[in-house]
């Protein structure tokens, strides 16, 4: 292969990297990661790191799981020490230890590699999680480098505002009614934290430290012992030794008993135990000098019961469920809210954000008021906006209504969209305008039985209270970001003899018009434009053909070209070649153009999602075509 061909190639590689971003996705910080297969060495940002080396299996690479989560900011759940949920900004993506099935948003792809435990480090596919984060990923032999960005802001983790129980004059006991477990009441401690349905619960002592916690996870399996030994494991930090492991009798209960010891001097006794299906873990800690610090709990650990006796006077319940429902408070955002017991907050989002991977997803927003725009012309302004990002056959059943909520008259809008044409998720918009802010709650919900989904939505919604006269007060103007609607940005390169207007909506990547390569966010994918010396059409399209027939992941996305027509724009002969994936998680359709001039090859590529392949996209890629000049 001529090196004009190697260029091309590498050029190519991206086409299957180029997934679009959400439109919600909170635009943060570029972050570029370079890794090699077989290397233990890392480049994130320009800085080296020791990671697992990355391996290649049938075609797939897979990296440490660690590189993904800290590069990018996005948040970690395991459950059942298997199944892993990563939250990026909106997305939910679902992957299992030894499964090929992974989840997008709820829909369901395969693999050709399942995720592995390599050397205690957990390695995952790289390349569906980053399309999935909106991240391009470029091979170039062993050399892997992966573009995009990092998630939103975290937020500091809300405690709850929970007091502490030694107060509670007369009660000897503590526990909860609702996962049903109580142990005696431990008089020196406090309360300090529980999660926001109660499946972790700490105490402090007068220092704030985490003494004694209780933490429960659901697991349908009956685990061995080892199996729950390993479950205990995932609650040890990074730098904890064990010192202990054995199977212990209290009242003749059987549990699994782990201690350990941290390098900065803490010491953990841990206690696991599985009924029916769920896992609770018992747990103290100390910081000492002699694990002999640790008997000073043995009674209270020995008191745990998986029990709750609710006509006992002297047990204090300190359960967070009522009727299958939770109540959340975000006080930074002044607002309450009861969800079912099954979903979860992001404590990492700047914003309230809840969810459950396997129903929906739920986020909130304060913007400022627009003069004399009421309710109803915000939603329709919304609507109009869907209309213009969806393609029409991907977004249906348009329903508006009003509601009626705790802070005034909200203004609905329900609707369907897909982006495969199989798995519709079914959304419902609020929109409420209250004293010097307007809000707008969007219930994402992919249950397929409409009548679930609507009873889910009207429960959550009618429990939504907004402390309005909190946010006047604590958030001034917060504008939308419309004002570069419509505008453009000229770029020009010297070097390369050309010019171009991009949108100023759209986000750079690389943004050097004096390099051969220049990428941008837009919004509803992503746009390429690369300048290839002494490179010819003819050899573009030879290697594209190679490419999309040789490529494992291309193969399995189904790719191939839909059209390959010559167009004139402004004059000038460009070859158009679009490649349509209609097998990947979310379809997508990549527009190559290309003209030679002054014996260059100018590509520019854009990829978008089937579904947001509009005719108000289409518009803006004629409009940035129609711009491009020659000097």
């Amino acid at each position: 292969m001529t090196k004009r061909l190697l260029v091309i190639m590498t050029a190519l590689c991206m086409l299957l990297a180029c997934f679009p971003i959400a439109a919600s996705a909170a635009a943060g910080d570029s972050v570029v990661i370079k890794l090699t297969i077989g290397s233990p060495t890392v480049n994130i940002n320009g800085v080296d790191s020791k990671i697992q080396p990355p391996v290649k299996e049938n075609g797939t690479t897979l990296v440490p799981l660690s590189v993904i989560t800290k590069a990018f900011g996005a948040k970690l759940n395991l459950e059942k020490n298997k199944i892993i949920t990563l939250k990026y900004n909106s997305t939910v993506v679902v992957l299992t230890i030894g499964s090929k099935e992974v989840k997008v948003n709820g829909v369901v792809t395969k693999l050709t590699t399942a995720p592995k435990i390599v050397n205690s480090v957990t390695l995952v596919p790289v390349r569906v999680i980053a399309q999935a984060f909106g991240a391009t990923v470029v091979p170039s032999g062993n050399l892997i480098t992966i573009t995009g960005k990092v998630a939103g802001d975290a937020a500091s983790t809300n405690t709850g505002g929970t007091s502490g129980i030694d107060t509670d004059a007369g009660k000897t006991k503590v526990g909860d009614s609702y996962y049903g477990w109580s142990m005696n009441y431990p008089t020196d401690l406090s309360l300090s934290y529980q999660s926001d349905n109660g499946d972790w619960t700490v105490w402090s002592d007068g220092s704030n430290n985490p003494t004694v916690v209780v933490g429960i996870e659901d697991e349908e399996d009956t685990l061995t012992k080892e199996e729950l030994r390993d479950q205990i494991q995932t609650y040890f930090g990074d730098n904890e030794l064990v010192m202990e492991k054995k199977t212990i009798s209290v009242g003749g209960v059987s549990y699994e008993k782990m201690v350990t010891k941290s390098r900065d001097g803490w010491f953990f006794e841990y206690r696991g135990i599985q009924k029916d299906k769920r896992v609770f873990v018992v747990m103290s800690g100390v910081k000492a000098t002699s694990r002999d610090a640790l008997n000073k709990y043995q009674d209270l650990l020995d008191s745990f019961t998986l029990s709750f006796d609710k006509s006992d006077r002297s047990l204090k319940d300190v359960t967070k469920v009522v009727n299958g429902f939770i109540t959340v408070h975000d006080e930074d955002y002044g607002i309450e809210v009861k969800l079912p017991v099954n979903w979860h907050r992001d404590t990492e989002s700047s914003t309230p954000l809840f969810f459950n991977v396997d129903e929906g997803l739920i986020d909130f927003a304060i913007k400022s008021t627009v003069d004399n725009e009421t309710a109803e012309q915000w939603r329709a302004k919304e609507r109009a906006k869907l209309e213009k990002q969806f393609a029409s056959d991907y977004i249906r059943n348009f329903e508006e209504s009003t509601i009626t909520l705790k802070n005034g008259q909200g203004q609905v809008l329900k609707y369907e969209y897909t982006w495969d044409k199989k798995n519709w998720i079914t959304e419902y918009d609020v929109f409420l305008i209250a004293g010097d802010h307007k809000y707008s709650v969007s219930f994402y919900l992919i249950k397929a039985d409409s009548l679930k989904t609507k009873l889910m939505f009207t429960q959550i919604i009618n429990s939504l209270s907004i402390d309005t006269k909190y946010v006047d007060s604590n958030f001034s103007e917060i504008e939308e970001a419309t004002d570069l609607e419509g505008q453009v940005l000229k770029k020009s390169s010297n070097k390369y003899s050309y010019s171009i207007e991009l949108p100023a909506t759209w986000t750079a990547d690389e943004k050097d018009f004096e390099s051969s390569l220049v990428s941008y966010y837009t919004d509803h994918g992503t746009f390429f434009l690369n300048v290839i010396e002494d490179a010819t059409a003819l050899e573009y399209n030879k290697a594209l053909a190679s490419y999309l027939n040789t490529d494992e992941d291309a193969v399995a996305a189904g790719a191939e070209i839909s059209q390959n027509v010559m167009v004139n724009i402004n004059g000038s002969m460009f070859q158009r070649i679009d490649v349509v994936y209609p097998k990947a998680s979310q379809p997508l359709k990549s527009s190559v153009y290309m003209i030679e001039r002054n014996n260059r090859l100018y590509v520019l590529q854009f990829t978008v999602s089937q579904a947001n392949d509009s005719a108000g996209y289409q518009e803006e890629v004629t409009k940035v075509l129609e711009s491009l000049k020659f000097n």
